[in-house]
Protein backbone atom coordinates (compact mmCIF):
# COMPACT_ATOMS: atom_id res chain seq x y z
CA UNK A 1 0.00 0.00 0.00
CA UNK A 2 1.56 3.42 -0.74
CA UNK A 3 1.09 6.24 -3.00
CA UNK A 4 -1.37 9.19 -2.49
CA UNK A 5 -4.16 7.00 -0.98
CA UNK A 6 -2.39 4.68 0.84
CA UNK A 7 -3.46 5.97 3.64
CA UNK A 8 -7.16 4.85 2.99
CA UNK A 9 -6.24 1.53 1.75
CA UNK A 10 -4.69 1.43 5.54
CA UNK A 11 -7.30 2.75 6.91
CA UNK A 12 -10.08 0.47 5.62
CA UNK A 13 -7.35 -2.88 5.84
CA UNK A 14 -7.16 -1.85 9.56
CA UNK A 15 -11.11 -1.11 10.07
CA UNK A 16 -11.86 -4.86 8.19
CA UNK A 17 -9.23 -6.16 10.34
CA UNK A 18 -10.61 -5.10 13.65
CA UNK A 19 -13.95 -5.89 12.63
CA UNK A 20 -12.85 -9.95 12.81
CA UNK A 21 -11.26 -9.14 16.61
CA UNK A 22 -13.97 -7.26 18.04
CA UNK A 23 -16.37 -9.71 16.42
CA UNK A 24 -14.20 -12.34 18.41
CA UNK A 25 -13.48 -9.83 22.05
CA UNK A 26 -17.81 -9.85 22.12
CA UNK A 27 -17.96 -13.73 21.85
CA UNK A 28 -15.40 -13.84 24.76
CA UNK A 29 -17.01 -11.19 26.53
CA UNK A 30 -20.35 -13.03 26.57
CA UNK A 31 -18.53 -16.21 27.53
CA UNK A 32 -16.77 -15.09 30.41
CA UNK A 33 -19.77 -12.62 31.90
CA UNK A 34 -21.79 -15.91 31.57
CA UNK A 35 -19.50 -17.66 33.37
CA UNK A 36 -19.05 -14.70 36.50
CA UNK A 37 -23.05 -15.05 36.64
CA UNK A 38 -23.09 -17.69 38.48
CA UNK A 39 -20.85 -16.22 41.30
CA UNK A 40 -22.29 -13.05 41.77
CA UNK A 41 -24.47 -11.89 44.54
CA UNK A 42 -28.25 -11.71 42.54
CA UNK A 43 -28.24 -8.06 42.44
CA UNK A 44 -25.06 -7.68 41.10
CA UNK A 45 -25.86 -10.35 38.56
CA UNK A 46 -29.25 -8.58 37.63
CA UNK A 47 -27.44 -5.15 36.98
CA UNK A 48 -24.36 -7.12 34.69
CA UNK A 49 -27.11 -8.83 32.58
CA UNK A 50 -28.72 -5.25 31.82
CA UNK A 51 -25.34 -3.30 31.08
CA UNK A 52 -23.57 -6.67 29.06
CA UNK A 53 -27.10 -6.25 27.04
CA UNK A 54 -27.21 -2.82 26.76
CA UNK A 55 -23.44 -3.13 25.57
CA UNK A 56 -24.48 -5.78 23.01
CA UNK A 57 -26.90 -2.86 21.42
CA UNK A 58 -24.66 -0.86 21.20
CA UNK A 59 -21.64 -3.23 19.65
CA UNK A 60 -23.92 -4.67 17.34
CA UNK A 61 -25.30 -1.73 15.95
CA UNK A 62 -21.44 -0.17 15.23
CA UNK A 63 -20.39 -3.01 13.87
CA UNK A 64 -23.48 -3.74 11.32
CA UNK A 65 -22.94 0.44 10.18
CA UNK A 66 -19.32 0.46 10.05
CA UNK A 67 -20.02 -3.34 8.34
CA UNK A 68 -22.58 -1.57 5.72
CA UNK A 69 -20.72 1.76 4.96
CA UNK A 70 -17.72 -0.52 4.05
CA UNK A 71 -19.69 -1.88 1.14
CA UNK A 72 -19.71 1.18 -0.10
CA UNK A 73 -16.64 3.16 0.71
CA UNK A 74 -16.49 4.85 -2.35
CA UNK A 75 -12.96 5.43 -3.96
CA UNK A 76 -10.67 8.15 -3.93
CA UNK A 77 -8.42 6.05 -6.77
CA UNK A 78 -11.12 6.32 -9.10
CA UNK A 79 -11.96 9.69 -8.38
CA UNK A 80 -8.49 10.84 -9.35
CA UNK A 81 -8.10 8.75 -12.10
CA UNK A 82 -11.40 10.57 -13.34
CA UNK A 83 -9.90 13.72 -12.94
CA UNK A 84 -6.69 12.26 -14.71
CA UNK A 85 -8.55 11.55 -17.79
CA UNK A 86 -9.81 15.08 -18.15
CA UNK A 87 -6.76 16.49 -17.62
CA UNK A 88 -5.17 14.15 -20.40
CA UNK A 89 -8.43 13.40 -23.18
CA UNK A 90 -10.01 16.70 -22.75
CA UNK A 91 -7.73 19.70 -20.64
CA UNK A 92 -4.76 18.98 -22.91
CA UNK A 93 -6.75 18.97 -26.08
CA UNK A 94 -8.24 22.31 -24.88
CA UNK A 95 -5.08 24.01 -24.03
CA UNK A 96 -3.70 22.69 -27.50
CA UNK A 97 -6.50 24.51 -29.39
CA UNK A 98 -6.33 27.50 -27.25
CA UNK A 99 -2.61 27.91 -28.12
CA UNK A 100 -3.05 26.94 -31.97
CA UNK A 101 -6.16 29.38 -32.05
CA UNK A 102 -4.60 32.57 -30.94
CA UNK A 103 -4.43 35.22 -33.16
CA UNK A 104 -0.86 35.34 -33.29
CA UNK A 105 -0.69 31.53 -34.25
CA UNK A 106 -2.70 31.86 -37.17
CA UNK A 107 -1.54 31.40 -40.91
CA UNK A 108 -3.46 34.51 -42.04
CA UNK A 109 -1.93 36.27 -39.88
CA UNK A 110 0.32 39.42 -41.30
CA UNK A 111 -1.10 38.78 -44.54
CA UNK A 112 -4.05 40.48 -44.66
CA UNK A 113 -5.82 43.54 -43.79
CA UNK A 114 -9.52 45.29 -44.21
CA UNK A 115 -12.76 45.59 -42.77
CA UNK A 116 -13.11 41.59 -43.39
CA UNK A 117 -9.51 40.85 -41.47
CA UNK A 118 -10.85 42.97 -38.39
CA UNK A 119 -13.99 41.41 -38.42
CA UNK A 120 -12.25 37.88 -38.69
CA UNK A 121 -10.07 38.70 -36.13
CA UNK A 122 -13.05 39.63 -33.89
CA UNK A 123 -14.15 36.25 -34.51
CA UNK A 124 -10.59 34.39 -33.48
CA UNK A 125 -10.28 36.16 -30.75
CA UNK A 126 -13.68 34.82 -29.25
CA UNK A 127 -13.43 31.39 -30.31
CA UNK A 128 -9.85 31.80 -28.55
CA UNK A 129 -11.78 33.24 -25.29
CA UNK A 130 -14.35 30.17 -25.30
CA UNK A 131 -11.46 27.75 -25.29
CA UNK A 132 -9.38 29.11 -22.65
CA UNK A 133 -12.79 29.47 -20.55
CA UNK A 134 -13.29 26.00 -21.04
CA UNK A 135 -10.12 25.65 -20.10
CA UNK A 136 -10.50 27.24 -16.85
CA UNK A 137 -13.80 25.24 -15.63
CA UNK A 138 -11.53 21.82 -16.55
CA UNK A 139 -8.86 22.91 -14.24
CA UNK A 140 -11.41 23.67 -11.26
CA UNK A 141 -13.47 19.96 -12.31
CA UNK A 142 -10.00 18.27 -11.64
CA UNK A 143 -9.25 20.03 -9.00
CA UNK A 144 -12.82 19.33 -7.34
CA UNK A 145 -12.85 15.85 -8.33
CA UNK A 146 -9.15 15.64 -6.37
CA UNK A 147 -10.97 17.71 -3.42
CA UNK A 148 -13.53 15.52 -2.90
CA UNK A 149 -11.07 12.43 -3.07
CA UNK A 150 -9.21 13.83 -0.47
CA UNK A 151 -12.28 14.17 1.60
CA UNK A 152 -13.34 10.35 1.52
CA UNK A 153 -9.61 9.29 2.42
CA UNK A 154 -10.10 12.06 5.69
CA UNK A 155 -13.15 10.54 6.23
CA UNK A 156 -11.93 6.75 6.09
CA UNK A 157 -9.02 7.85 8.59
CA UNK A 158 -11.46 9.16 11.20
CA UNK A 159 -13.78 6.17 10.89
CA UNK A 160 -10.28 4.04 11.56
CA UNK A 161 -9.27 5.55 14.16
CA UNK A 162 -13.15 5.87 16.30
CA UNK A 163 -13.39 2.06 15.23
CA UNK A 164 -9.90 0.82 16.50
CA UNK A 165 -10.76 2.50 19.96
CA UNK A 166 -14.23 0.64 20.06
CA UNK A 167 -12.15 -2.49 19.11
CA UNK A 168 -9.38 -1.74 21.51
CA UNK A 169 -11.67 -1.07 24.68
CA UNK A 170 -14.17 -4.33 23.33
CA UNK A 171 -10.76 -6.48 23.53
CA UNK A 172 -9.43 -4.89 27.26
CA UNK A 173 -13.46 -5.42 28.12
CA UNK A 174 -12.53 -9.31 27.00
CA UNK A 175 -10.04 -9.42 29.03
CA UNK A 176 -10.93 -7.65 32.16
CA UNK A 177 -14.07 -9.96 32.40
CA UNK A 178 -12.17 -12.66 33.01
CA UNK A 179 -11.81 -11.52 36.97
CA UNK A 180 -15.30 -11.73 38.45
CA UNK A 181 -14.78 -8.60 40.66
CA UNK A 182 -13.75 -6.51 37.54
CA UNK A 183 -16.71 -7.35 35.43
CA UNK A 184 -19.15 -4.41 35.93
CA UNK A 185 -16.51 -1.72 35.85
CA UNK A 186 -15.12 -3.57 32.43
CA UNK A 187 -18.65 -3.45 30.90
CA UNK A 188 -19.01 -0.11 31.90
CA UNK A 189 -16.09 1.34 29.76
CA UNK A 190 -16.84 -0.48 26.77
CA UNK A 191 -19.96 1.41 27.05
CA UNK A 192 -18.45 4.45 27.35
CA UNK A 193 -16.04 3.64 24.75
CA UNK A 194 -19.50 3.17 22.44
CA UNK A 195 -20.69 6.47 23.13
CA UNK A 196 -17.27 7.63 22.32
CA UNK A 197 -17.43 5.90 19.08
CA UNK A 198 -20.51 7.28 17.95
CA UNK A 199 -19.41 10.83 19.26
CA UNK A 200 -16.45 10.61 16.60
CA UNK A 201 -18.80 9.02 13.96
CA UNK A 202 -20.98 12.09 14.04
CA UNK A 203 -17.90 14.83 14.09
CA UNK A 204 -16.47 13.26 10.82
CA UNK A 205 -19.65 12.35 9.30
CA UNK A 206 -20.50 15.88 9.72
CA UNK A 207 -17.70 17.19 8.32
CA UNK A 208 -17.38 15.00 5.48
CA UNK A 209 -21.74 15.82 4.10
CA UNK A 210 -20.21 19.63 4.65
CA UNK A 211 -17.06 19.06 2.11
CA UNK A 212 -19.50 17.03 -0.08
CA UNK A 213 -21.97 19.97 0.04
CA UNK A 214 -19.56 22.48 -0.93
CA UNK A 215 -17.75 20.40 -3.61
CA UNK A 216 -20.76 19.48 -5.22
CA UNK A 217 -22.14 23.85 -5.34
CA UNK A 218 -18.67 23.67 -7.08
CA UNK A 219 -19.36 21.33 -9.61
CA UNK A 220 -23.24 22.56 -9.93
CA UNK A 221 -21.45 25.91 -10.89
CA UNK A 222 -18.88 24.39 -12.84
CA UNK A 223 -21.71 22.82 -14.99
CA UNK A 224 -24.18 26.07 -15.00
CA UNK A 225 -20.73 27.77 -16.49
CA UNK A 226 -20.51 25.39 -19.36
CA UNK A 227 -24.46 25.29 -20.16
CA UNK A 228 -25.38 27.25 -22.63
CA UNK A 229 -28.00 25.40 -24.02
CA UNK A 230 -25.37 23.88 -26.28
CA UNK A 231 -23.86 26.95 -28.11
CA UNK A 232 -20.46 28.32 -28.84
CA UNK A 233 -19.42 31.95 -29.58
CA UNK A 234 -20.77 32.20 -33.18
CA UNK A 235 -19.90 35.06 -35.72
CA UNK A 236 -21.84 38.08 -35.83
CA UNK A 237 -19.49 40.20 -37.77
CA UNK A 238 -19.83 40.60 -42.23
CA UNK A 239 -16.30 39.78 -43.96
CA UNK A 240 -17.20 37.54 -46.97
CA UNK A 241 -16.69 40.31 -49.35
CA UNK A 242 -13.02 39.13 -51.28
CA UNK A 243 -13.94 41.07 -54.52
CA UNK A 244 -11.32 43.71 -56.26
CA UNK A 245 -13.36 45.29 -58.90
CA UNK A 246 -17.24 44.85 -57.69
CA UNK A 247 -19.61 48.30 -57.70
CA UNK A 248 -17.94 49.64 -54.28
CA UNK A 249 -14.13 49.31 -55.69
CA UNK A 250 -13.46 47.97 -52.64
CA UNK A 251 -12.51 44.81 -51.04
CA UNK A 252 -12.74 43.79 -47.27
CA UNK A 253 -10.15 41.42 -47.76
CA UNK A 254 -7.01 43.58 -48.20
CA UNK A 255 -3.47 41.78 -49.13
CA UNK A 256 -0.03 43.28 -46.93
CA UNK A 257 2.02 44.07 -49.76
Amino acid sequence: MGGVDGAFDEAISSIESALKKARKAWDDIVDHVNWGLKFLPDGVADQVRKSTQKLGGEYHKADGWIFDLLLERGSPAALRAAAEQWNSKVLQVVSDNTKNLAFANMPSNGRWKGDAQIAYRSVVDNQNKALDDLKGILVELSSTLNAIADSVKDYWIEMAVAYLGLCGAMVVCALATIGIVTIPTAIATAIGAAALFWGAVTTASNVFTNSLDSNKAKLDGLTTQNNAEGTWPLPTAEFGDGSVLDEDKKSDWEPIA
